[in-house]
C-alpha cells in the first residue's frame, strides 16, 4: 500500500497479517503500523530517504495561486 497526500492507494488491508512484514535479517515479524518498533529494528542500518522532485497536483495548485 502506498500513501499519497495522507490517503492510502491500492488495496486496503483485509487481515491483521497484512500490516506485518518479516525482517529479512532476523526473521522477526514487524507490525508496520508501529513506527517505533520498525525504527528500533534497523539492525544498525541507515534509513534510505526517497527523493521527490515532482510536485503533487495539490502542491502545484497552491503555488500557482
Amino acid at each position: 500500500m502506498i500513501f499519497r497526500e495522507g490517503r492510502p492507494e491500492g488495496l486496503a488491508p483485509q487481515r491483521e497479517s497484512d500490516h506485518s512484514i518479516r525482517c529479512t535479517i532476523c526473521g522477526k515479524m514487524l507490525d508496520m503500523r508501529d513506527l517505533g518498533d520498525v525504527l528500533e529494528h534497523l539492525h544498525g542500518r541507515e534509513i534510505e530517504e526517497e527523493r521527490h522532485d515532482a510536485l503533487t497536483e495539490t502542491q502545484r495548485d497552491m503555488h500557482s495561486r
